[in-house]
């Protein structure tokens, strides 16, 4: 049987997912500000933990930028001092970058789930952002060029204008962050050890470099639109025939035959 191929990505399906299971544990539309406010929760908590680990591999690119000397990061506190080679620290921060990057697919999709259950909600002069911040579940809604007004017609495009630069200086600011990514592979290959291959040294970063190449390689599988197909068996046989009122269904025969 033919199976068209289509292109979801990965944080589609969870965002899907997570849409489900608030219908289940919300299953009424009078439920719906009490599930919008879980989402809200949810996502709130997930930008206050990537926070938290943008933070961390600032300090990471911190010390390894102003700390190194010769190979190894030297830290002076009046009369104590402690070294570590610059190695170790590059490969403590792929896990970092890794922790990450695990936050801003997390977020991301958190995000994508709450903005698409707010649409939900359609009456006129409504606006699910300005009623987030009301409750104070967003902090920036009010000056985000977005508006709802259909009396009037925008003559310079200034709406659009303004969303365009807000889209481009966040994107500019995920740069960065990727950045500090390249960042470490270049100071793990500085740092490796040319003359003994095997060597614990080399070990190290090895795993360090592993870590970083899936880290990116994790973001864009996540993200890009992967090609898909039906899963036919699990529709018939998990859903179909589930939910049918005759069982076992009445083309289970057919389908037996196809396997």
């Amino acid at each position: 049987m033919f199976n068209k191929v289509r292109f979801i990505s990965l944080s589609k399906l969870k965002q899907h997912e997570i849409l489900q299971t608030i219908r289940i544990v919300f299953p009424k539309t009078e439920n719906w500000n009490e599930a919008y406010s879980c989402l809200c929760a949810a996502a709130n908590k997930a930008q206050n933990r990537l926070g938290k680990a943008i933070g961390v591999i600032i300090a990471y690119y911190f010390v390894l930028r102003n700390f190194d000397r010769e190979n190894e990061i030297i830290v002076t506190l009046g009369n104590f001092s402690a070294s570590l080679p610059t190695l170790y620290i590059a490969a403590a921060g792929s896990f970092a970058f890794f922790a990450a990057i695990l936050g801003f697919t997390n977020f991301w999709v958190l995000m994508l789930a709450r903005a698409s259950f707010g649409t939900r909600v359609r009456r006129h002069g409504f606006s699910v952002e300005t009623y987030a911040q009301l409750m104070g579940n967003s902090d920036y809604a009010a000056g985000i060029p977005l508006h709802q007004n259909n009396f009037f017609n925008d003559k310079m495009k200034a709406t659009s204008g303004l969303t365009l630069i807000f889209s481009l200086v966040l994107a500019i600011g995920c740069m960065p962050f990727l950045a500090f990514g390249y960042y470490l592979l270049i100071v793990i290959e500085q740092n490796t050890n040319r003359e003994i291959l095997l060597s614990f040294d080399n070990f190290v970063a090895a795993f360090g470099f592993f870590n970083v190449s899936c880290s990116f390689i994790y973001l864009v599988f996540f993200l890009v639109p992967l090609p898909h197909t039906k899963a036919t068996l699990n529709v018939r046989f998990s859903f179909l025939n589930r939910i049918s009122l005759i069982f076992p269904h009445p083309q289970i025969k057919n389908w037996l035959r196809e396997l």
